[in-house]
């Protein structure tokens, strides 16, 4: 296509026009690649939010972007700092696009100046700051909203023309355009006409555009329901806030050559506003703040003097020992080497404030495993005795801004960001941007009110949305992956009309950027004003007045680092305030100041008395009294205690490790190997001496890397990669590194089948696996026909099923999941328990529940302890039955022997059959509000029935007879809807049966 037929989008909002543009980045990219257009521009309202994802979009699918925004200006002579309440309440549209690098620097300015100084109603800036700002920077005359235009449409025709000038003068003739665009409003035709007739009157060259708000032409109708969500309207009230005409699309090329065929030069002036722009935004290294470093000294070498004196008082005689003085040289090389040592310069001046300050900080996470961060007292935690990595932190393989988080008392964190911003300068410094979006749920309640459709309908179909856990998608609730899908909701959207029109707009909503917040504990830092790199927004609603840092980022975290700002995490932890109120109350009544420096935590053989203290400390460990000790106190882990019967801090440490899914498997063997009654083990001799300290099992990711390192050839660096591939799970890595074991392994003395075994081991341990077990006659539900059927049956292959239903980990709900091995597990110790419902389990000691405290194992639990149980089986079986079939069904069951039970095939029906057969049964059967049968199967098999309708029923088991009764009413519509498939809020378990032979 020749320039001559071509043409550029140059007016264009995304979803960062909150609630107002309804394009996503990568679907509107995409659109203009698809339609052969050589570049696109953005121009959000009063905000560049999405500039660096859209420069990046474009970048990638070879699209050139143009940087802008649409600005609101203050009414003329109204400086941006005046708040008249009628003399200030209408500011005006004007688009501003970057020419170069100057000019996307005053947009930033602009932008920033407009959220920060002249917010009112709107972000605005006024016609003084715009030109002094004004270098680098393409103006049009705008849409209807804009300034000009205005002033034709009140009929201040000659005030219009003297803008006109006023425009030229601070751009420059070459910068300004008279801004066409063609909508089906007549006061926009109207504007056209007299800027053609004046078009004359100053030589201002004319460009045409639309003004985009949403991709295709077909998203209309979603876009005028996001107005809706915007304004708190219904869709039926004809006095809202709409959009008059349907073509604010992304027009294609011969569409807008049709419209302005008669204005030729305004469709290839986009084309050369589009080669005047050239912006880079590419990241270009690191802005840390600048630190100011003594006399004589640069950051690297006063790094290096103060870990040099910090290793003295660490370590004392023991500094020049080889181990000690390599790995520090080997921390500070790799330091200079990444370009990191004023990031630990500037941490170390944050806890040398703290300390001065007499602030309480604590470090998490993997900057433990630093030396350095240890001999500079950032850390207390002495890594070399502890066995932690460095490459843990800080690894050349995957270069990123290291991370040391910091919590400080919940009630001094303030104090400590608000010296940052002394320290750097408060234009250096800013707090961070966060952006909610419309989730499935939360479109489905939005896209309900704009309908105006009834409460209880909008809210019956929410609630088939789990609230918890990850936020589940459209396309995956009601796609055909039994993983995946919500069956109940798939169901609704199906049958239920009302359901499919709310779901159908609410789904084209998801996802869209609805609000901004701020971040709860990270700050960016730079070496410069942060409106040198960053546009900055005013605090979001719901910050604190009194906040120690008055400016937001308009970029999240992710694109803040990614540009090369220091992110630096304050947190703030009550747990710090509690535990220095704690020490001040034992110093004011006993005398004795402790601090997190001199807490005892190991005995002393010099100092008795300290010794005795902390042998007291563990035995009330392993009594289990630790109300209040932070990650100690709840149910399950004071249980665990007291089994463990701690004698050594890293006994904690380890418990704390193993204390999750999957790890948790191994705490009894860790507490009998612990005690002597079990013998460690160890798959190949060289895991000894990195798995002794725990006992044979693998407890932290640090002895994956050393696993992979000393056994199988890797690098620290590569065993960190590694560590990081399995723990993400993709199976590609895994093999990859599953072959490398296999291959390496007998060069380092280890076999093939052992290199595979230990493979397993740790990727259970980073999967955080189940490995449940129950008894043969256990039945599980086929979660396509819903049939169920028998454990014992699928390991000895007289029944197959693909998908039964399981319990999703990360949201807590019951779901299709599928059946990836059935084994036969020999014999084995089992324990039964009898819930409130009556409902009977039978599995080993290992088998996990979810609890109060999280998950236990079923040996752990006791008489009283409250489980999670399904409030609904979502499953739907497929087969029809007649009437008379059910009604026979029935009858017989409630007449027949006391070894009844519901035949397979009742399993498979649909719902609606199965409420007319128990419907029947209860008509049949019913005395005082309760069934009695003689089958105790048939009990256990209508209860699980009931489930399915969402009725929960309770089972009383007699000697001769067992009693069933309904906890709830019986529904009186169709169970298709149903109830949400979370855990029902905790049966109380009644009976705890000592283990016995399978």
């Amino acid at each position: 296509m020749s320039d001559a037929e071509n043409f550029v989008h140059l007016h264009v909002h995304t979803e960062f026009s909150l609630l107002d543009g309804l394009s996503q980045i990568k679907k509107l990219v995409g659109r203009a690649k698809e339609l052969g257009m050589p570049a696109l521009a953005i121009t959000d309202h009063g905000a560049m939010f999405g500039v660096i994802d859209f420069y990046r979009a474009c970048r990638a699918a070879g699209i050139k972007p143009i940087i802008g925004m649409e600005a609101y200006i203050t009414p003329w002579g109204r400086s941006m700092r005046d708040r008249d309440s009628e003399l200030d309440a209408r500011s005006a549209h004007l688009l501003l696009l970057a020419r170069n690098q100057t000019g996307y620097k005053n947009l930033l300015k602009l932008a920033s100046a407009a959220q920060l100084e002249g917010y009112y109603r709107n972000p605005r800036i006024d016609h003084e700051f715009l030109a002094q700002h004004a270098e680098g920077l393409i103006a049009t005359s705008g849409c209807l909203a804009a300034e000009i235009p205005r002033l034709v449409e009140e009929g201040r025709e000659d005030e219009a023309l003297q803008r006109i000038g006023w425009y030229q003068d601070v751009f420059g003739r070459d910068n300004f355009f008279l801004e066409l665009q063609h909508h089906d409003i007549e006061q926009l035709h109207a504007l056209n006409r007299w800027l053609l007739a004046h078009q004359r009157y100053a030589q201002v060259p004319l460009v045409a555009t639309n003004d985009v708000h949403y991709v295709l032409a077909e998203d209309y109708d979603i876009h005028d329901t996001l107005l809706c969500i915007q304004t708190s309207s219904v869709k039926a009230d004809r006095n809202r806030l709409r959009f008059e005409s349907q073509s604010f699309h992304l027009r294609s090329i011969p569409e807008m050559w049709e419209l302005f065929h008669h204005v030729p030069e305004a469709l290839t002036n986009t084309l050369l506003i589009a080669e005047m722009c050239d912006v880079n935004l590419d990241s270009d290294g690191y802005h840390l703040p600048v630190f100011p470093v003594p006399e004589g000294f640069t950051p690297a070498t006063y790094l290096r003097h103060l870990c040099e004196r910090g290793l003295r008082w660490r370590y004392g005689a023991r500094a020049d020992e080889p181990a000690v003085r390599g790995r520090l040289d080997y921390e500070l090389h790799i330091i200079h080497e990444m370009g990191f040592d004023t990031y630990f310069l500037i941490v170390w001046d944050l806890c040398e404030f703290a300390r001065h300050a007499d602030i309480w900080w604590n470090v998490r996470g993997s900057g433990a495993g630093s030396l350095a961060a240890y001999c500079l007292g950032i850390t207390n935690i002495d890594p070399l005795t502890n066995g932690l990595l460095f490459e843990r932190f800080l690894n050349p393989g995957r270069v990123s801004m290291p991370d040391i988080d910091l919590d400080f008392p919940e009630d001094r964190r303030a104090e400590m960001i608000q010296y940052c911003a002394q320290k750097y300068g408060e234009d250096k410094v800013a707090a961070i941007i966060t952006f909610g979006t419309l989730g499935s749920k939360a479109a489905i309640r939005d896209v309900g009110r704009a309908l105006d459709m009834p409460p209880t309908e909008v809210d019956r179909i929410a609630r088939l949305i789990p609230s918890a856990g990850k936020p589940i998608k459209f396309e995956d609730a009601l796609s055909d992956d039994p993983e995946k899908a919500l069956p109940d909701l798939k169901a609704a959207y199906e049958n239920d009309p009302t359901a499919r029109r709310l779901i159908d707009v609410a789904r084209q909503l998801e996802g869209i950027t609805r609000h901004a917040s701020t971040h709860a504990a990270g700050v960016i830092v730079a070496d410069k004003p942060l409106v040198e790199y960053i546009p900055l927004h005013r605090p979001t609603k719901g910050s604190a007045e009194d906040a120690p840092v008055k400016m937001v980022t308009q970029f999240p975290m992710e694109t803040c680092e990614s540009i090369g700002l220091l992110k630096v995490d304050f947190l703030g932890l009550s747990t710090l305030t509690i535990m220095r109120k704690a020490c001040e109350l034992i110093e004011h009544y006993h005398g004795v100041h402790y601090d997190l420096s001199n807490i005892p935590y190991r005995p002393d053989p010099n100092d008795p008395e300290k010794t005795r203290m902390v042998e007291e400390m563990f035995a009330m460990l392993g009594r289990g009294e630790t109300v209040g000790v932070f990650q100690l106190e709840s149910q399950g882990m004071r249980r665990m205690l007291t089994d463990m019967r701690p004698t050594r801090f890293e006994h904690i440490v380890a418990g704390i490790a193993l204390y999750r899914p999957g790890p948790m498997e191994y705490i009894p063997s860790y507490n009998r190997r612990l005690h002597g009654e079990e013998p460690v083990e160890y798959k190949h001799e060289k895991l000894r001496s990195i798995l002794e300290e725990t006992y044979g099992i693998i407890v932290y990711q640090e002895q994956i890397m050393q696993i992979g390192a000393e056994l199988f050839g890797y690098s620290l660096g590569e065993a960190d990669l590694m560590r990081r591939a399995v723990s993400k799970k993709k199976k590609e890595d895994l093999l990859k590194h599953r072959t490398t074991f296999i291959e390496r392994g007998p060069q380092h003395g280890v076999d093939p089948d052992t290199a595979n075994a230990i493979f397993d081991d740790i990727e259970f341990f980073a999967r955080y696996g189940f490995n449940k077990c129950v008894v043969a006659d256990t039945e599980i539900v086929d979660a396509v026909s819903g049939r169920l059927v028998r454990v014992g049956d699928l390991a000895m292959g007289v029944a197959t099923i693909e998908h039964t239903l399981t319990c999703d980990l990360d949201r807590l709900t019951i779901q299709s999941g599928p059946v990836t091995q059935v084994m036969f597990n020999g014999v084995r110790p089992v324990y039964r328990l009898t819930t409130q419902l009556g409902r009977m389990i039978t599995a080993t000691a290992n088998h996990p529940f979810y609890t109060f405290e999280g998950w236990r194992l079923l040996g752990e639990l006791r008489v009283g302890d409250s489980i999670a149980v399904p409030r609904r089986i979502p499953v739907e079986g497929r087969t029809e039955w007649p009437e008379h079939r059910i009604i026979a069904l029935a009858d017989s069951l409630i007449l027949d022997c006391p070894t009844s039970a519901f035949p397979d095939e009742v399993f498979g029906l649909r719902n609606s059959c199965i409420e007319r057969l128990l419907r029947r049964l209860w008509q049949r059967g019913i005395g005082d509000g309760q069934l009695t049968l003689a089958s105790r199967r048939l009990a256990q098999q209508i209860q699980h029935l009931w489930l399915r309708l969402g009725v929960l029923c309770r089972v009383q088991h007699g000697r001769n007879s067992c009693v069933i009764a309904c906890l709830n009413d019986l529904p009186q519509v169709s169970f298709r809807g149903g109830q949400p498939d979370l855990p029902h809020p905790h049966s109380a378990l009644t009976r705890l049966v000592a283990p016995s032979p399978a």
